[in-house]
């Protein structure tokens, strides 16, 4: 009797032991699988080396986690044309780019830029993933990870005054304090009453009369709102 509970022990043992190794192998297989998920990541990352066309002056820069913006303006002391463009330099072997003796580089002192506060161009890169950069349609380039800074589709009329960006959304504040969303709403970080993909839309007023928003911030899945009385507003 005792050998065959003995056995029995032994037997449960192996079981056991068989049990944690399959156990150690789906361990295993995870890991592999977020190492392949960081080297897909690490794949789609973006480096972009980009110059702007001699008559633009980048007016602000506000970058996130996948995706970035530059707010663009025309100088207005070179009597140009307001065709703001930045050109794609991806095939031009530049210096380092950290290295500001390059002489490509050219630094202007700010009292020498004339720059048109209300004529503004937005232009975005990078992850295109759910419409987060406002590029528009077609929709197969909306959901890749573009290298090329391309002219966002929001309207000429929008002032820009500040934009915020989060893993897969953007806001953007305009001058006169109306907030606006652009890409992933699955947890309602674009404040919209659904869990859908957006291109630019203007969200429902939500501070209280003779307030505004003064700034917005992005998380990786919720937004906030700072207003002129002091108020803050999460979603």
């Amino acid at each position: 009797e005792r050998g065959r509970q003995k056995e029995t022990e032994r037997e449960g043992e192996t079981e056991r032991e068989k049990e944690r190794e399959r156990e150690r192998e789906t361990e295993r297989e995870r890991e592999r699988e977020r190492e392949r998920e960081r080297e897909r990541e690490r794949e789609r990352e973006v480096h972009v080396c980009v110059r702007l066309t001699l008559v633009q002056i980048v007016v602000d820069i506000y970058s996130g986690p996948r995706h970035a913006f530059a707010l663009v303006a025309p100088d207005s002391s070179t009597g140009e044309s307001d065709q703001a463009a930045i050109q794609d330099e991806s095939d031009t072997q530049f210096q380092d780019p950290y290295d500001l003796t390059n002489d490509d580089v050219i630094i202007e002192e700010p009292a020498a830029q004339k720059i048109d506060s209300k004529q503004r161009f937005l232009f975005s890169w990078g992850s295109a993933s759910y419409g987060e950069r406002m590029i528009g349609s077609p929709a197969q380039v909306r959901t890749q990870v573009l290298d090329r800074p391309l002219r966002t589709t929001l309207s000429e009329d929008v002032v820009i005054f500040s934009i915020s960006c989060g893993d897969y959304h953007t806001l953007i504040l305009d001058e006169d304090g109306q907030v606006y969303g652009a890409g992933r709403n699955n947890n309602g970080q674009l404040g919209l009453e659904d869990t859908t993909v957006h291109d630019p839309t203007k969200l429902p007023q939500f501070v209280e009369p003779g307030d505004k928003v003064v700034m917005v911030a992005c998380g990786g899945y919720h937004s906030a709102a700072l207003t002129e009385k002091g108020m803050v507003y999460t979603w």
